[in-house]
């Protein structure tokens, strides 16, 4: 029982702290130009990089909203720089965990290898993915509600940076498709539940989430309120939600959480066809998980986006 205990206490400080983050994400926000680069002139060649594809790199783009900076990852599919065509755009969180296993805390996504891979079989996953590294306060700006305590809570403004500072910025500098149903958000634990809270709060912009090993806590009762209040039309919306079973060990109620998200986004109207909850038997609060499960859910997605355009 104490080993439980202490593992929950470790498992919960990597989702407090974004797993690392880097010194040059500063506590104010920069007003020097932002740079577009090669990931290849910014990170250190000495270090074991494992990036795939066509990555650039932001650093320090500024967030008015909390007033602070972070770096930004790019990836742009394969013939970007040869063709004219404009590509669906989906956003994460925890940039620095998903393309390099240098940059990650514990392990990366495997995005760019994911996308170069399944992009080769089919161009309709060809798609321009946006990585924004955490901060110090992540904790805080992937909850949309604090605790009784003050602990978290500033989601909404976190999510003012991505729809009125950021994706104004990327539909400027690249060729995206930058309506609601080609734009996606996406991430994992507390990175998951911001983007469910993104979905909901402007479905006119995010038309599509992926949300992985869904983690509620922090601010649960306000956030589960504030879906039941909610009197906007989610029935363009398309949610794809997940959790492990290993998972209910090392949060209370992780699983009844991510089932009791999906009843209440019924009862708003999200039709079956486009919600989906998937409870992986072998589902662990990592990385690897993540990298295994993410290939089903956007084909899903992409499922569902075809049905809708018959």
């Amino acid at each position: 029982m104490k080993q439980h205990f202490l593992a929950a206490i470790a498992l919960f400080a990597g989702i407090a702290t974004g797993c690392v983050n880097h010194p040059n994400n500063s506590s104010s926000a920069a007003t020097s130009p932002v740079s577009i680069q090669d990931w290849k002139q910014v990170l250190k060649s000495e270090q074991n990089h494992s990036i795939e594809g066509n990555v650039k790199i932001i650093n320090q783009f500024p967030v008015h909203s909390l007033g602070t900076t972070r770096n930004i990852w790019i990836y742009l599919p394969p013939g970007y720089e040869e063709s004219d065509s404009r590509y669906p755009v989906l956003y994460m969180h925890d940039g620095q965990n998903l393309f390099d296993k240098a940059t990650s805390y514990a392990g990366e996504w495997g995005i760019d290898e994911t996308m170069e891979r399944l992009s080769a079989d089919n161009e309709a996953f060809k798609m321009i993915v946006v990585g924004v590294e955490n901060g110090p306060r992540r904790m805080y700006d992937y909850t949309p509600y604090p605790n009784s305590d003050g602990l978290g809570g500033d989601g909404a403004k976190y999510v003012a940076f991505l729809t009125d500072e950021l994706k104004p910025f990327i539909d400027k500098s690249f060729r995206t498709k930058p309506n609601s149903p080609d734009t996606y958000i996406s991430g994992s634990s507390l990175g998951g539940y911001i983007s469910v809270y993104a979905g909901l709060e402007r479905p006119d912009i995010f038309g599509n989430v992926l949300a992985f090993s869904n983690v509620f806590q922090i601010g649960q009762k306000a956030f589960f309120g504030y879906i039941g209040q909610l009197d906007r039309t989610l029935d363009s919306s398309r949610f794809y939600l997940d959790i492990g079973t290993i998972e209910d060990q090392q949060f209370s109620y992780s699983v009844s959480d991510n089932r009791k998200v999906l009843e209440m986004l019924q009862a708003k109207g999200v039709s079956e066809d486009r919600l989906k909850l998937y409870i992986d038997p072998v589902g662990d609060h990592n990385e690897s998980a993540w990298n295994r499960r993410f290939p089903d859910a956007l084909k899903w997605i992409l499922e569902r986006e075809v049905g809708d355009k018959k």
